[in-house]
C-alpha cells in the first residue's frame, strides 16, 4: 500500500513538472532577434567624422559578440585602415561600433549574432563642403562687408572655421589681420572684412574647415574717384524657362534715382529689355529710387528664340563707372519633371479652419553654377478659388509663389490634409535638381498672420 502511495506521488510529480515546462511536446521557443540602430543616418566623408551603430539582441544575453559588417558602399570600422568587418563584445545585451569614410556614398551595413543577422541598415556619407558669401559685392572703402561661411554637413558648435584674405591684404583685413578662426554656431561662421580706408580694388577671400576650403570670393573697395559698377546674374539659364532672369547693376559710390545705364546683350543667346519694354540687344534701365532693388539698375534677360544655346555676355556702362560685364549661359532642356506642393497637417493645425486670404513662399532649388532648372508651367488647384496666383522665377534658384484674394474673403482649405496646391514643371539640364519650400507668409480672413515653416509643406 506505501509502495502504491509513493508512486502515485511520484506520477503526480513528474506529471507537475511536465505541465510547468509545457508538457512533452507542445513547449514554446524563443526567437532571437538583433536589431540595429545608428546615432545619425548621415556624416560627413572626412574618415573621423563617425556614426556609432548599436546592435541588440533579444532576448537579452549577457556575453558573446556581435559582427558588424558592411555589406555594400564606402566605409571602414577602422580609422587606420579599410575595415569591412569587425567583431564587438556584448555588454547588457547591447554591442557597439563606429563607423567612418573618408569616401561619399551609401553604405549598406548589417549584424550577426550567432546565426541571427538584422535587418540591413543605410547609411550616407556626403562630402564636406564650406561655402562662403559677402554681405555684398562691392562697398566703399569706409565700409566694411560680412562674411558668412556655411559648413555642410552640419558640424559640432564651437567647430573652428579660418577666415583669409588671399589677395588684397593691403585694402582689407579680417580682425586687423590676414586670417582669423571663428567658432560656428548652427555650422555657420562669420567675420567682417574691414577696409584700410586708404586703398581701393578687389579684395580675395576664402573660409577654410579643416582641410577643406570654400571657393574663392571675390569683393571690391570703391572710392568717390575709383567707381565701381557690379553686374549679378544667374550664371545659367534654360531656353525653356517661363520667365526672364534679372541682371542687376550695382553702383559704389550710389547714384541718383532715375539715372540711365548703358546695357547691351552680345553673344546670339539673350535679349534684354527694361520694365514694360521691348526685347532687343540693348536697353537704358533707370536706377530705382525705392522698393527691393533701390539704388541699382535692371534688365530682364531671356532666351533670344527659345532654341539657340551658348553664352549671352551682358555690359553695363556709365560714366567715369569702369564697364562690367555678365556671362549668361544658354542651356538646353535635355528632361522636364513635374511636382506638386501641398499642405501638410501640421499647416492646417495652424490655419485652425480659418478661410486663407494670401499664401507666399519660395520653391528653391539646389542647382549649381553649370546646371540649370527653371519652372515652364505651374497649374494651381481648383479649389483655390478666388485666390489669384502669381508667380516669378527671376533667378536661377528660386520660384516666387503667391496667392491672394484682394477681397479678403478668403477659401477654406479643409481638414484633410495634404491640401494640394499647385502642380509645377520643371525643364532641367543635366539633372533634376532637389526640391525645398521657403515659406514668407500666410494671412488669414480677418488679418491674422500664420507663421509656416518648412515642414508645413509637402513636394512629391
Amino acid at each position: 500500500m506505501r509502495r502504491m502511495m509513493k508512486a502515485g506521488f511520484l506520477f503526480l510529480g513528474i506529471l507537475f513538472v511536465l505541465t510547468a515546462c509545457g508538457g512533452g511536446g507542445g513547449g514554446s521557443t524563443t526567437t532571437t532577434t538583433v536589431a540595429l540602430t545608428s546615432s545619425k543616418d548621415s556624416a560627413a566623408s572626412t574618415g573621423t567624422d563617425a556614426i556609432l551603430l548599436t546592435a541588440t539582441v533579444s532576448p537579452t544575453v549577457t556575453s558573446g559578440t556581435v559582427t558588424f559588417k558592411i555589406n555594400s558602399g564606402p566605409g571602414s570600422f577602422s580609422a587606420i585602415s579599410q575595415v569591412s568587418t569587425t567583431t564587438a563584445t556584448i555588454t547588457n545585451g547591447v554591442a557597439t561600433a563606429q563607423l567612418t569614410s573618408d569616401t561619399a556614398g551609401t553604405t549598406e551595413i548589417y549584424a550577426t549574432y550567432g546565426t541571427t543577422n538584422s535587418t540591413t541598415k543605410t547609411v550616407r556619407f556626403t562630402a564636406q563642403t564650406v561655402s562662403l558669401t559677402a554681405s555684398s559685392p562691392a562697398a566703399m572703402n569706409s565700409d566694411p562687408i560680412t562674411l558668412t561661411a556655411t559648413v555642410s554637413p552640419a558640424v559640432a558648435d564651437g567647430s573652428l572655421v579660418t577666415f583669409s584674405v588671399v589677395s588684397g591684404g593691403a585694402i582689407a583685413s579680417i580682425g586687423g589681420a590676414t586670417s582669423q578662426n571663428v567658432p560656428t554656431s548652427n555650422s555657420q561662421a562669420t567675420a567682417v572684412l574691414t577696409p584700410s580706408g586708404a586703398s581701393t580694388g578687389t579684395v580675395v577671400v576664402r573660409a577654410t574647415y579643416g582641410t577643406v576650403n570654400s571657393s574663392d570670393v571675390s569683393v571690391q573697395f570703391a572710392s568717390i574717384t575709383s567707381p565701381v559698377m557690379v553686374l549679378t546674374a544667374s550664371k545659367s539659364y534654360l531656353v525653356t524657362a517661363a520667365d526672364p532672369i534679372l541682371v542687376v547693376a550695382s553702383f559704389y559710390p550710389s547714384l541718383s534715382s532715375g539715372t540711365l545705364i548703358n546695357m547691351n546683350a552680345a553673344g546670339g543667346a539673350g535679349v534684354i529689355k527694361v520694365e514694360g519694354g521691348t526685347y532687343g540687344t540693348s536697353a537704358t534701365p533707370g536706377v530705382i529710387a525705392s522698393g527691393a532693388l533701390a539704388g541699382k539698375a535692371y534688365v530682364y534677360l531671356k532666351s533670344s528664340d527659345s532654341t539657340t544655346t551658348g553664352n549671352a555676355t551682358v555690359t553695363a556702362s556709365y560714366g567715369i563707372y569702369p564697364t562690367t560685364s555678365a556671362i549668361v549661359s544658354f542651356l538646353p532642356e535635355i528632361g522636364t519633371s513635374t511636382k506638386s506642393v501641398s499642405l501638410t497637417a501640421s499647416a492646417l493645425t495652424k490655419i485652425a479652419g480659418r478661410n486663407v486670404t494670401d499664401i507666399r513662399f519660395n520653391i528653391v532649388n539646389d542647382a549649381v553654377s553649370n546646371s540649370a532648372c527653371y519652372y515652364k508651367s505651374i497649374t494651381p488647384v481648383a479649389l483655390l478659388g478666388t485666390l489669384i496666383p502669381n508667380y516669378q522665377q527671376s533667378d536661377a534658384n528660386s520660384t516666387v509663389v503667391s496667392f491672394a484674394d484682394l477681397s479678403g474673403t478668403g477659401v477654406a482649405l479643409g481638414s484633410t490634409a495634404p491640401v494640394k496646391l499647385l502642380d509645377i514643371e520643371y525643364g532641367y539640364n543635366p539633372v533634376m535638381a532637389s526640391l525645398s519650400i521657403v515659406p514668407v507668409s500666410m494671412t488669414v480672413a480677418g488679418g491674422a498672420s500664420v507663421t509656416l515653416t518648412a515642414a508645413d509643406f509637402l513636394i512629391q
